[in-house]
């Protein structure tokens, strides 16, 4: 998904969603309804 939205990599992505919205893209992920 990272490469896909133009991220070199997914731990760039990782500190970039956290930066942006605070939290990682793991915890946003558990937070969703299932």
């Amino acid at each position: 998904m990272a490469q896909a939205m133009g991220y070199a990599n997914q731990s760039y992505f990782c500190r970039m969603f956290k930066q942006q919205f605070g939290i990682t893209p793991q915890c946003y992920r558990n937070s969703l309804p299932r």
